[in-house]
């Protein structure tokens, strides 16, 4: 903070005296300024940059209307979070024209440096910048900063008058009080315009006053947010979003470092507006809005849909949930969701009908949603002719607490999902694809998983019910079954189910993956063209002993399981109990396969395969 104002005599024929008051804040350092937005005509001397007298010492002018970038302190210092007004050095006709900052030191030549001009050169000899005097610049300044009326707040100034105001520009102190967010300079539009509440007020006399800003960022500050969680911040935040939307060009609307309560609906229906907080535990909204949805995102059809959102740098806080869903992105194309902390949504992120989706850092912790809620649904219904296309998740985790809800869901008309480094934790299914509509045409397809982990699943932790193409490598899918609040009533860890009349389940590959800890085994297949590679299948401390298997490939529909390949696979981790009936079990009607080459009988009690399948077109060796 800037120390307390101190009398300084400085002298009358010096430029402070002649055009600025004579009170000086003493003490200050270059971080202080930076913290402290100034009052008009209010002059700081700086004492240094971070230590006495190490060169950065000088008066500085609060200079309101400046939006000069911050130089370090040479000549220029801005205020953190405030757009317009900078502190500026002041020179007089006493002082050097040489400033040198914390960086280093000047040396070298200084070219025809008499007081007027001269250039700086650094150690390195490269010319940085060329000194002009500042008096009169400043007078001008000082001059200018002292015409300008203050307004105490958004009020005043809507209550203002062409007597009372007559001025065309003005700087308001606050919304409500000074200095809370929302102050800045406000110039008189030409015609009337209409207000809202932020940017724009109308006052009595019927003038329009615009707020200066040299960016399309607008702030919830602006339009009254309290940021206390005690006040209800819906109607700003939303007036915020509106008033971006109404741009030429939408653009961010910031969200400052508070904590804002929510106990209605945001909705975004333009494309172009990002959502942006001041980091993950800084801006924090909570919602308290019982069953509605807290933020919907996208356009009112699916051909109307709307391009370009973002969500950044923030805490979704939810209190007390008992429906709707978090984020709905229904009818929006590229969309960026990146550092959000989440906290028990009943519903977290719903991807409709929407394209070209990147999530990161995305961390759902805790759902109160129970059966047929997720933390992400990937979705489109192709009975109405919808797609879904490239959703890409890095970093992202889904932990339930045993509420009954899934981690991630896929179903309908979406296509290509790349996922890295994807958890689900203490979920029902850590990640189910379904094809719910039964479409022939339109069912998820192209999914490539690196990393994708899911623990203490009291369902399962991947189930595959429909769809093409998908692949999983490096990954844990595991249930614990057994562990605590687990339940112990859970399948096995992977279930790859056919969906013969629609989308015929197929082409599936495993790839130096671990799965299992489940109660009945550790994987089940019926599909087309699965394949397994450097896997474990890992028993469970609930398995029944020599009644399960490690991974059973069967085939309870005609034709619904075929060209299958498990190579170089293992029943055995160490540590884990032996309780695997076999370690591979082939059912009568599977046709097409492969299994050679796996370590299976350590972690079995019959043995290592059991192999009731068809007898045309299979190789089944070296298993041991």
């Amino acid at each position: 903070m800037i120390p307390l104002l101190e009398t300084q005599q400085q002298g009358v024929t010096s430029l402070s005296a002649d055009y600025l008051n004579t009170l000086v804040a003493g003490g200050a350092y270059l971080a202080d300024l930076r913290g402290y937005p100034g009052l008009f005509r209010q002059t700081v001397y700086m004492i240094g940059y971070t230590a006495v007298g190490d060169g950065g010492e000088g008066n500085f002018v609060w200079n309101a209307t400046s939006i000069t970038a911050d130089d370090g302190g040479v000549t220029t210092i801005a205020a953190n979070g405030v757009p317009i007004g900078r502190w500026q050095r002041m020179y007089t006709s006493s002082q050097p024209n040489v400033v040198t900052n914390a960086t280093g030191a000047v040396s070298g030549n200084l070219a025809s440096f008499n007081g007027t001009t001269g250039d700086v050169i650094e150690d390195s000899g490269i010319a940085v910048s060329t000194i002009t005097t500042l008096e009169s610049t400043v007078a001008s300044l000082a001059g200018s900063i002292a015409a300008i009326p203050v307004v105490a707040n958004y009020s005043a100034l809507a209550n203002a008058t062409s007597g009372t105001l007559p001025a065309s520009i003005c700087y308001v102190l606050g919304y409500r009080a000074t200095n809370d967010g929302a102050q800045g300079i406000f110039t008189v539009g030409a015609t009337l315009g209409s207000a809202n509440g932020g940017t724009t007020i109308n006052d009595a006399s019927a003038r329009t006053w615009y707020r200066n800003s040299s960016t399309s960022t607008i702030n919830v500050k602006w339009f009254g947010a309290y940021g206390d969680n005690s006040h209800d911040d819906t109607a700003e935040i939303q007036a915020a979003i509106n008033a971006s939307e109404a741009l030429s060009s939408p653009g961010q609307v910031l969200l400052p470092a508070s904590q804002y309560l929510v106990t209605g609906s945001l909705t975004v229906n333009t494309g172009g507006i990002s959502l942006i907080g001041e980091g993950r535990f800084s801006t924090i909204i909570n919602f308290t809005n019982t069953t509605q949805n807290c933020l919907t995102v996208g356009g009112s059809t699916y051909g109307g849909s709307i391009y370009g959102f973002a969500m950044r740098d923030m805490w979704l806080k939810c209190t007390s949930k008992t429906g709707g869903t978090l984020c709905l992105l229904q009818y929006v194309n590229q969309v960026v969701v990146s550092n959000v902390y989440i906290t028990m949504p009943w519903i977290g992120f719903t991807v409709w009908g929407t394209n070209e989706v990147f999530m990161e850092k995305v961390t759902i912790q805790g759902m109160a949603g129970g059966t047929n809620c997720w933390g992400l649904k990937y979705y489109a219904n192709p009975s109405a002719g919808e797609r879904s296309d490239y959703l890409t998740t890095n970093d992202f985790t889904v932990y339930a607490g045993y509420s009954g809800a899934n981690g991630f869901v896929w179903d309908g008309a979406a296509n290509t999902w790349n996922g890295n480094n994807m958890t689900a934790l203490n979920c029902a299914y850590g990640m189910y694809i379904v094809n719910t509509a039964q479409s022939t045409t339109a069912y998820p397809t192209f999914g490539e998983f690196n990393n994708f982990n899911t623990d203490g699943m009291s369902v399962c932790g991947l189930s595959i019910g429909a769809g093409s193409d998908f692949q999983f490598s490096n990954s844990q899918i595991t249930n614990t079954s057994g562990s605590s609040g687990q339940g112990s009533a859970d399948n096995q860890a992977l279930r790859i189910v056919p969906d013969v009349s629609y989308s015929k389940t197929r082409q599936i590959q495993f790839a130096n993956c671990r799965i299992g800890l489940a109660r009945i085994g550790a994987a089940y297949v019926e599909a087309i063209g699965v394949q397994f590679t450097n896997t474990v299948f890992a028993s469970g401390a609930t398995t029944t002993s020599n009644t399960y298997n490690g991974l059973e490939i069967g085939c309870s529909v005609a034709n619904s399981c075929y060209n299958i390949s498990v190579q170089n696979c293992t029943d055995y981790e160490y540590g884990n109990p032996n309780n695997f009936q076999y370690g591979i079990r082939i059912d009568s009607g599977v046709v097409d396969y492969v299994v050679a080459n796996n370590i299976l009988s350590i972690g079995a009690v019959t043995g290592a395969v059991s192999d009731a399948g068809g007898s045309v077109t299979k190789y089944v060796a070296n298993n041991i």
